[in-house]
């Protein structure tokens, strides 16, 4: 009895610590295990949004975002309209010299002809849900630029995303994807950010998971392997070249059945492993997660 006493006095005088146990002790032996065999540097991080608990894999790096990048911009544009300087029903010129030289819009191959009036709800809808490189390009521009993106995203307390480089510009030049980069944690942060409405307004937060729901890019990845009951919020990132899959990414909100959310972001890079091969690590991942909260609802 004299000890435990003794025992509490030495704790309350620091004297003493208690190691609080990893709770994700066994998940992150899981995911060790899972991107062990994968031949690429791989990213991730969690946040559970009902009590802040947080994991990382990797978050020392910065990984290039590809088309992941269009969801801070879409940030940056509705931002916009809920301060009443854009509207989404302005609509958008297109002009034949911008049609041209882009190797992925879904817009343009729906849209034939020399020009072209979207209005911003169609344009967000399409670099959202269809990860369209011209519409991304034509709202950059109608915000004046990558700069002024990045200074947004930069203000609203985020200072590991980095926006500097336009599609085309990026097409041109295939180094320049790793200029345009984030850590795992970073987005998830953002996606926390957006989901808890304090970056958009109601209607600009539910607009905006809408298109990242109706994702048309990739369902091979972290909704590859969660059962259909399970609604996933997400946006994809890609860039393939030859046998090197420079990067796979998919971020999002993954709405478990019994209330359970969690924020994931998945980056791959620098990976000499098939397209399959890096959709399928995050496929992988994003299961082991899965089960790993379907044992501790």
């Amino acid at each position: 009895m004299k000890n435990i006493v003794l025992f509490f006095i030495m704790m309350c005088f620091g004297i003493v610590t208690v190691q609080s146990q990893d709770k994700f002790a066994e998940l992150r032996t899981e995911l060790s295990s899972v991107i062990a065999p994968f031949q690429g540097t791989v990213g991730i991080a969690m946040i559970d949004l009902q009590n802040n608990d947080t994991l990382t894999v990797h978050n020392s790096i910065h990984f290039p975002m590809m088309s992941v990048y269009k969801l801070p911009q879409a940030i940056a544009v509705l931002h916009e309209i809920d301060k009443g300087t854009l509207s989404l029903h302005e609509k958008i010129r297109i002009t034949k010299d911008m049609l041209d030289n882009f190797t992925w819009s879904p817009l343009k191959e729906q849209h034939p002809g020399d020009t072209l009036e979207l209005t911003i709800k169609e344009l967000i809808g399409y670099t959202i849900s269809y990860s369209d490189n011209l519409a991304c390009d034509v709202l950059f521009e109608r915000l004046g630029g990558t700069k002024n993106v990045h200074h947004f995203i930069q203000k609203s307390g985020f200072p590991h995303i980095i926006i500097q480089n336009t599609e085309r510009e990026m097409g041109k030049d295939n180094s320049l994807i790793y200029q345009n980069s984030s850590t795992p944690f970073e987005m998830c942060r953002l996606l926390k950010k957006l989901y808890e409405k304090e970056l958009l307004s109601d209607s600009s937060t539910a607009f905006l998971f809408e298109c990242m729901t109706t994702n048309y890019t990739s369902s091979a990845r972290l909704k590859g392997l969660l059962p259909s009951a399970h609604t996933v919020a997400h946006k994809t990132g890609t860039n393939v070249s030859d046998s090197l899959v420079y990067a796979c990414n998919d971020v999002g909100i993954i709405s478990f059945p019994h209330g359970k959310r969690l924020a994931i972001s998945v980056f791959t890079m620098n990976a000499k492993e098939t397209y399959k091969a890096s959709e399928e690590i995050i496929a992988k991942i994003s299961k082991s997660i899965d089960n790993f909260y379907g044992k501790t609802k």
